[in-house]
């Protein structure tokens, strides 16, 4: 289950069609800062945002897995 806080990097399966995946950032590990909101209501329970180095992206929960 992924969290804010965690760790993460990207499941193997992704690739140029998943949201938020960068070539610059495919072997990369990222933080999950937050989840997406709208406001205060979480719209988006399964979508996070993460940061690869100094990048933000969008992702989708299951194109992650836990690293730590």
């Amino acid at each position: 289950m992924i969290q804010v806080g965690n760790l993460v990097k990207w499941i193997s399966a992704a690739n140029e069609n998943t949201p938020g995946w960068r070539e610059e950032n495919r072997d990369m590990v990222g933080l999950v800062y937050e989840r997406v909101r709208d406001g205060n209501i979480r719209l988006y329970e399964d979508w996070f945002w993460v940061l690869f180095g100094e990048q933000k992206a969008k992702v989708f929960r299951k194109d992650l897995e836990v690293i730590n």
